[in-house]
């Protein structure tokens, strides 16, 4: 039987709400849910190849109006337009601890952070997804303490060991088998 996007989305809300009620999901329920969310990953897939290159179009004037309004002294503008920028490349607040999971791996994301010399980090070059963000940072050489940026994190999948090592002002510790790692680099306009 072939259903459609709307049929198999209306199923999966059906037994979505039966499945709330308790117990497991029976394997041909779990199917067909499976079987909804490749379908619609592909279509956010091709949703987010169409919108790339609006996006970037929009990115490209949008720094141009910044510009404009720095030269004009109009700062609480340019800060305005900057903050949509990030928002429309989907900077995302620091969030302190880095938490991620094994579904992250592959991913990258953006973080508007400050740098710190508090907060824990485990590895060197290649961290535990439950680092401090700042802190793995200033270690990396990205940020000096206090100051604030936008990093790339890489989301990468769990190492044996991590290697302890001070740098800038941050020791991290060592560490055995994690399941989520990452790595941290400056933001620039073409890594992402």
């Amino acid at each position: 039987m072939k259903m459609t996007g709307r049929a198999i989305a209306a199923l999966v809300l059906v037994l979505g709400s039966a499945s709330a009620t308790g117990g497991e999901l029976p394997r041909d329920a779990a199917k067909l849910i499976s079987k909804f969310e490749l379908a619609a990953e592909k279509i956010r897939g091709r949703a987010e190849d169409e919108i790339k290159p609006l996006r970037i179009e929009v990115i490209r004037i949008l720094k141009s109006l910044q510009d404009k309004y720095t030269r004009a002294a109009m700062l609480d503008e340019a800060v305005a337009v900057r903050d949509e920028i990030r928002a429309l490349r989907g900077v995302r607040p620091d969030p302190g601890y880095l938490r991620t999971a094994a579904g992250d791996i592959g991913k990258r994301f953006l973080y508007e952070v400050t740098g710190s010399l508090q907060g824990s980090v485990w590895g060197s070059e290649v961290y535990t997804s439950d680092s401090h963000l700042g802190a793995a940072a200033v270690h990396a050489g990205l940020l000096k303490p206090g100051e604030h940026g936008v990093v790339l994190v890489r989301i990468l999948p769990g190492q044996k060991s991590y290697q302890g090592s001070t740098a800038n002002g941050v020791t991290s510790n060592a560490y055995g088998p994690w399941s989520v790692s990452f790595t941290i680099e400056k933001y620039r306009d073409d890594s992402f």
